[in-house]
């Protein structure tokens, strides 16, 4: 007999008075674009105490865990460095893409969009949803 067990995965709030930001990363074969993108959330702080970086990719999970001693050729490495450094406490992980589907959105949006930076006050709909979607689980 074959049992098999089902178990949902969705993305879990930060602990209180910790930020969250996953993010992530998304590649097109066929027009050679890729792009990354995230979102930051809380657990209803006050005020930034405390991050959690949540990561689909283990390679990068792995890279910005040993920052300071990476050769990793990114002009962002420096920068990650930095933010590291500050005083705070920062926890780096890797999360299944299923747990991190707000990002993964982002970095498709990401993926067709002009290089540079963009942040955004609200995220486009399609994001804003999903995160609806996952705050209500």
């Amino acid at each position: 007999m074959v049992v098999k067990m089902c178990r949902t995965v969705s993305w879990e709030p930060p602990p209180k008075n910790w930020y969250k930001v996953n993010t992530g990363g998304a590649y097109d074969v066929s027009s050679n674009h890729s792009g990354c993108g995230g979102v930051i959330r809380d657990a209803g702080a006050d005020g930034l105490v405390d991050l959690h970086e949540e990561i689909n990719n283990c390679e990068v999970c792995s890279t910005l865990q040993q920052a300071r001693n990476s050769d990793m050729a990114s002009p962002l490495l420096p920068i990650i460095v930095e933010l590291l450094e500050r005083d705070w406490t920062v926890q780096i992980t890797h999360v299944v893409r299923e747990k991190n589907v707000a990002a993964d959105y982002m970095a498709r949006i990401g993926r067709s969009m002009a290089p540079g930076l963009r942040t955004y006050n609200t995220p486009p709909a399609e994001v804003l949803d999903v995160i609806q979607v996952e705050a209500d689980h």
